[in-house]
């Protein structure tokens, strides 16, 4: 797909964001947080990985381990929205930017 792309997205409707910016802007950074913390604690985070999906230690700490975003940048989203739409998920593609709320 792109030797780089965000797997993992969040989305909610026009009308919830409306309704609970505050809301929305705290998740966000939270992930933020998170993605921040995951990345500086790559052994401690193998360990979170086992402990609740059951894998076998060996395999975590070994394994090739993604990257977690700390900025949401479009281009990252493009190519799944683009495979998406190339294999009938989406009926046209579109620009990723429109995907991304901006608070307001």
């Amino acid at each position: 797909m792109a030797p780089r792309f965000i797997a993992v997205a969040y989305a909610a409707s026009d009308a919830w964001l409306k309704a609970n910016p505050q809301l929305a802007t705290r998740f966000a950074a939270a992930l933020v947080k998170a993605a921040v913390w995951g990345n500086a604690h790559p052994k401690e985070s193998a360990d979170i990985l086992i402990r609740y999906s059951k894998l076998d230690p060996g395999v975590a700490q070994n394994m090739a381990r993604a990257v977690y975003a700390t900025t949401l940048d479009p281009a990252l989203i493009q190519p799944v929205i683009d495979a998406s739409v190339k294999y009938g998920a989406l009926p046209h593609t579109f620009p990723a930017a429109q995907f991304i709320w901006n608070g307001r």
